[in-house]
């Protein structure tokens, strides 16, 4: 699906017309020129951090991007980078091996956005505890991204 979705953009992103930069988009406060940019950036930040799952803790922002639009480039880049990833299953492989402690660490640090002290009350472990679950479930998510693109 999501290489579906890389395909078809990149299908409208060739498309795209300098005449029509200038244009309204169903986002608020984005022309055509605005929208690559913004999908420039995102892309961009997407790739680096299936590249370098710690990009983000060594302070990457998606929305800091501002740069030149490069959408024709960046697409089949990040496609090419996850398409042997999305073959092998690796989203599956990935929460396969985590245990159901890292698993449910992990969802309530990165995605419900708590704290250690936050997370460890809400699981009723240590906080240490949560400290090491977490450094343990992302050492392992890296080396397996890693197998699959040791570059």
């Amino acid at each position: 699906m999501i290489l579906t979705l890389l395909d078809d953009l990149a299908r409208v992103a060739a498309g795209t017309k300098a005449e029509q930069y200038a244009l309204p988009t169903p986002c608020d406060g984005f022309d055509v020129r605005r929208l690559r940019q913004h999908l420039t950036g995102g892309l961009t930040y997407f790739e680096a951090a299936f590249a370098d799952p710690g990009a983000e803790e060594r302070g990457a922002d998606p929305h800091a991007y501002s740069g030149p639009d490069q959408l024709e480039a960046v697409l089949p880049r990040l496609s090419a980078t996850l398409r042997p990833a999305l073959a092998a299953g690796v989203e599956k492989t990935i929460v396969n091996v985590l245990t159901e402690r890292q698993r449910a660490v992990l969802v309530s640090l990165y995605w419900t956005d708590r704290s250690v002290a936050e997370t460890a009350v809400s699981l009723g472990i240590r906080e240490a505890t949560v400290r090491s679950h977490s450094y343990c479930a992302l050492r392992t998510v890296r080396r397996m991204l890693s197998r699959i693109d040791p570059g």
